[in-house]
């Protein structure tokens, strides 16, 4: 499957409408007396794929496994397992597609997708903390997610995963929180922990907080961050990440490099966002304030979040870019490209178990950024994300 791919011109004057940049073109073309000029009003062309870094970001897979028809929340959402199969089948085809070039919107990039560098997570990864029930009890949620989410298994996605941990992989079912955290909730942290931290993880990073389990790397000179359910989070045993991300982002961006940001909660929605810190499955907006003021100054180009399961179209908060593509276990994730000029973001779902993709026009996004230097796909950050494939 591909799409159409007519010839596009960009204009090199602010994208100015075509209309605009055309009739310009053609009066300096006839005063100056050369198409050399008309050409050079259209510099500007679109990147070709492979000059940036692709990457993927989804969540919610949310297995359910045996709780399927036994958990209300399993039941009411109408979540089926398998749908996340037919997810995965999907993105382990998107290099076979091409950026849609026949929309109202024109991207930045041109060509076939990339493979991506990886695949991130923006948590819920289980719907009850993995399924655990005890001390060797349960556990068939977090199988279910190993067997799709850990590169180089059979059926898995191809792609290194970067986990993140969202309200649902830190709590059980309430019949059972009489368990100790150590039989559930640690058990998801060791894993996220063991998954990225220190040089021969399967997927190592560059910075990993041992406390708030917070976690950055770098991809062709961007900086990314996974912030787990939120930043500054302190409602499940672990100290707030604030302190590591002002460091972090000291060290690793203060050169003004792009920087995306990776979380579970969203910043618009009621679902995410309370008013007491007595809610265990939002953030409240002194803790979103937090925030803002720790990442103030820096390059921030997007941020992208899951929790509300419905897919949202680009939407600002704080005059940043926010992403939210939808649910894993509805087929759905967002393909992004980042280069030294550009980001552009699609969403897509899967329409059945072949893998078969839908872009959504209505999701095309792309905008100019600024990089200090050139964004390159073959770096060290690629070869750090490959090992253990």
């Amino acid at each position: 499957m591909s799409f159409a791919e007519p010839t596009i011109l960009y204009s090199a004057m602010s994208k100015a409408p075509a209309h605009v940049a055309s009739a310009l073109g053609r009066t300096l073309g006839r005063a100056l007396g050369g198409a050399m000029v008309l050409a050079a009003l259209f510099l500007w062309v679109p990147a070709d794929a492979g000059d940036g870094i692709t990457f993927i970001f989804t969540s919610d897979p949310q297995f359910c496994g045996p709780a399927l028809d036994r958990v209300r929340s399993c039941r009411m959402w109408g979540r089926n397992d398998e749908y996340v199969d037919w997810q995965i089948a999907g993105i382990n085809q998107v290099p076979g597609y091409r950026w849609p070039q026949n929309w109202r919107m024109q991207f930045g990039v041109d060509g076939e997708f990339d493979a991506p560098l990886g695949v991130v997570l923006g948590g819920d990864l289980t719907e009850s903390a993995g399924g655990f029930k005890g001390r060797t009890g349960g556990g068939s949620q977090w199988r279910m997610f190993v067997s799709r989410y850990e590169h180089g298994r059979n059926q898995a996605v191809r792609y290194p995963v970067y986990v993140g941990l969202g309200n649902h992989d830190l709590e059980i079912e309430p019949r059972d929180r009489s368990l100790p955290r150590s039989l559930y909730r640690d058990r998801m942290w060791d894993y996220v922990e063991a998954r990225h931290a220190g040089d021969h993880a399967p997927v190592p990073v560059s910075d990993f907080d041992p406390r708030s389990r917070s976690y950055s790397w770098n991809w062709g000179g961007v900086h990314l961050v996974q912030l787990h359910r939120f930043p500054g989070d302190t409602r499940h045993g672990l100290p707030s990440g604030l302190p590591w991300l002002k460091e972090n982002l000291a060290r690793h961006a203060s050169d003004g490099r792009p920087v995306v940001f990776f979380q579970h909660y969203g910043f618009e929605s009621g679902n995410s966002i309370g008013y007491s810190r007595r809610s265990r499955s939002k953030w409240t907006p002194t803790e979103m304030n937090r925030f803002a003021e720790t990442i103030r100054g820096y390059n921030v180009i997007g941020m992208f979040h899951g929790h509300d399961h419905w897919t949202q179209m680009r939407y600002t908060w704080g005059g940043y870019d926010i992403f939210s593509p939808g649910a894993a276990h509805f087929g759905q994730f967002a393909i992004v490209h980042v280069d030294g000029d550009t980001m552009d973001v699609v969403y897509a779902e899967v329409r059945n178990e072949d893998g078969d993709v839908r872009f959504l026009p209505e999701s095309g996004f792309s905008k100019k950024i600024h990089s200090p230097s050139r964004i390159v796909r073959e770096d060290s950050g690629r070869e750090s994300a490959l090992k253990g494939q």
